[in-house]
Parts: C-alpha cells; structure tokens; sequence
C-alpha cells in the first residue's frame, strides 16, 4: 500500500497558529483522529459526510489544510488507512 503523506510540518505549524488542532475524537477500538479550530469553532465532525474522522493524524491534518484552504472535496476521500482492493 503506497504511503501517503499529510501538510508539512511548516504547514501544521501555520495551521496550529491559527488555531487548528488534530485529536483523537475515538478511542475505542481503532482509535480515530479529527481537526477542531479552537477560536473559532469549525470542526471536522461539521463536515462529517465529506470528511469523516480517520485513523491517522496526517490525514485529519490534510483534512484540516483541505477545509482552510477551500479545497474540500466533492465526496468524501478514501481512508488512507484502509486496504486498497484492485
């Protein structure tokens, strides 16, 4: 399985200045991590149906860059944690 890559780590240092956090938002069983803004109150589970939580912390933050950056997507993107089945 290919390994994906979240923002930079320049990148989640200007998310987190303004203001954006990635927590895990489920702990039992696999955990499951999502963004929340704590200024001004956005927040992944918002957006649930095209960004549901995600088993890695880099793919919430590509979430996170994904919603500053109005670059959200039409459906929602695959897991990268999960198998990919060709």
């Amino acid at each position: 399985m290919e390994k994906k890559a979240g923002p930079s780590k320049e990148r989640i240092a200007e998310l987190t200045k303004e203001g954006y956090i990635v927590k895990r938002v489920i702990d039992i069983g696999q955990p499951l991590y999502g963004w929340s803004n704590k200024t001004n109150g956005a927040s992944q589970s918002d957006h649930a149906r095209l960004q549901p939580y995600r088993r890695t912390q880099d793919q919430a933050w590509s979430d996170c860059n994904d919603f500053v950056t109005g670059n959200m997507p039409a459906t929602a993107n695959i897991d990268w944690a999960l198998p990919v089945i060709k």
